[in-house]
């Protein structure tokens, strides 16, 4: 969990303005839940992910995925895609290309038109750290850019998030103990004031068992919980509001992977339980989602021949209503 960057933007009584709005935000949270990952994966909550291929969970070596969503038709019994329709209306068609190492270097959202709609790039130095990203809009020009910044060891030490036109929005902090373990995460505002502080604690292994999360005023936000077996292999993960109530509770298997997420309304009672299936090779082929009355949802995913997804089909009530397709290009 992370502080959001937000711009500012002029609203108009405009439908299509006000999505291109929400998108805007929604992308800027995911780019710093991109740089929150790093953070994760070298706080030991998993293995620590070597490129992109492993943080988005993906076999081979992949050039590029192009994915695309549509309207789901049932027709003699055979599912068929529809007219392009995303089930989130603020999302949008996606293109991730990586190079050699698996990193990616471009990440690019289109309108159903099949016109760019915005553009992420993503810069590496000589010693494979990422030191810039940079958001484009659709007309190509630059919207902001994030510097990342290293100290002599190469542990990510800042992040400068900066407007087009070079001023500084918001500034992110990172203090590590003697072991190079990330303990304090500090957020602030353009006036340099914190805004939010993340506190990490870990065992003797060298496992995170604990983040708290402080607002601007130091109250609690939140707190997260990490719990291993024996071997050292997290199995379960708790989240817990400023009352000390738990409303998020994540169970892994033996092997890491996550099969049941659950979450909690203020009075205790479950909300809604996601369960996840996996196939013999440990990739998951089917992600299901409940309320209190049953199943609401599921997705169910087609594998190509290196275990990755080339199709998502969501159903609703045994349903289907929405394909995701992708065409993955893998290097030679």
């Amino acid at each position: 969990m992370i502080y959001p960057y937000l711009k500012l933007i002029v609203i108009k009584s405009n439908k299509k303005v006000f999505k291109q709005m929400v998108f805007i935000i929604c992308k800027h949270l995911l780019l710093l839940q991109s740089i929150a990952i790093i953070l994760l994966s070298c706080s030991n909550i998993t293995e620590k992910a070597d490129n992109d291929w492993v943080l988005q969970g993906l076999k081979g070596e992949v050039k590029s995925i192009r994915e695309v969503s549509y309207e789901a038709n049932m027709h003699f019994g055979t599912i068929n895609q529809g007219v392009k329709k995303r089930e989130n209306p603020f999302d949008k068609d996606r293109e991730l290309i990586f190079d050699r190492k698996g990193r990616i270097i471009n990440d690019v959202y289109y309108e159903d038109d099949g016109n760019v709609f915005e553009a992420y790039k993503y810069t590496f130095n000589e010693e494979g750290k990422l030191v810039e990203q940079s958001f484009y809009n659709s007309d190509g020009n630059i919207e902001s850019i994030h510097i990342l910044k290293y100290d002599e060891k190469g542990q990510h030490i800042e992040t400068i998030f900066s407007d087009s036109n070079g001023q500084i929005r918001m500034t992110n902090k990172n203090v590590y103990n003697e072991s190079g373990k990330l303990i304090e995460e500090l957020w602030l505002d353009s006036t340099k004031n914190i805004t939010s502080m993340f506190e990490l604690k870990y065992d003797i292994r060298g496992n995170i068992i604990e983040k708290i999360w402080y607002g601007h005023d130091s109250n609690l936000v939140s707190k997260w919980t990490y719990t291993y077996d024996d071997t050292g292999i997290l199995i379960e993960e708790n989240q817990f509001g400023p009352n000390g109530k738990r409303y998020n509770i994540k169970t892994y298997d033996q092997n890491g992977n996550k099969i049941e997420e659950s979450s909690y309304a203020p009075n205790g009672s479950l909300r809604s339980k996601v369960s996840y299936i996996y196939d013999q090779n440990g990739n998951k082929i089917e992600e299901s989602s409940y309320a209190p009355n049953g199943i609401i949802s599921a997705y169910k995913y087609e594998l190509d021949q290196n275990g990755n997804w080339y199709r998502q089909i969501k159903y609703e009530n045994e349903m289907p209503k929405y394909i995701v397709d992708r065409v993955i290009e893998y290097y030679d």
